[in-house]
């Protein structure tokens, strides 16, 4: 793409329409914004105003810092919390959806909704998670069938 002419100095006033053009002339400058925004989508909770986002943010590291969510509180939160953030149940399940909606192939009809097709006795955890095509996260060939484990080394557990 063709620049958008010279930057502005730093510190200078710039309007809303140089700033965006600025930008997104510059592919990595547009790679960050869209990371931002895929970043940011684990940070709104629906149900929840954007005023709980630095909770969330905080939340989310203390929960990161121990071993096995050892801060975890199923019906509260951590320092700070009231009935007005979310609990960290209702935060453990957003993160997790969020995670599979960036990961998952978008649902419904056509031809660009569908997945790519799956090697013979893939899963759908197979190489997602680090274990070999063919083999499952789970220990079997299929997420739900009852197939034979696989060769020693293959499988998460």
């Amino acid at each position: 793409a063709p620049a958008a002419g010279p930057a502005p100095a730093p510190g200078a006033a710039v309007s809303a329409a140089a700033w965006l053009a600025a930008t997104h002339a510059v592919e990595a400058d547009r790679a960050i914004a869209h990371q931002h925004a895929k970043l940011s989508r684990f940070l709104k909770l629906s149900g929840f105003g954007d005023q709980t986002k630095p909770y969330v943010r905080s939340r989310i590291a203390e929960l990161a810092s121990g071993r096995c969510l050892c801060e975890y509180v199923w019906d509260g939160g951590g320092s700070g919390w009231s009935d007005s953030l979310p609990t960290d149940a209702d935060l453990l399940v957003h993160l997790f959806a969020t995670y599979l909606d960036l990961v998952a192939p978008p649902s419904g009809g056509g031809a660009a909704a569908k997945p790519p097709a799956a090697a013979a006795g893939s899963s759908l955890f197979g190489s997602a998670f680090g274990a070999p095509p063919g083999g499952s996260l789970f220990g079997g060939s299929s997420l739900l069938g009852a197939a034979p484990r696989p060769a020693a080394g293959s499988s998460l557990f």
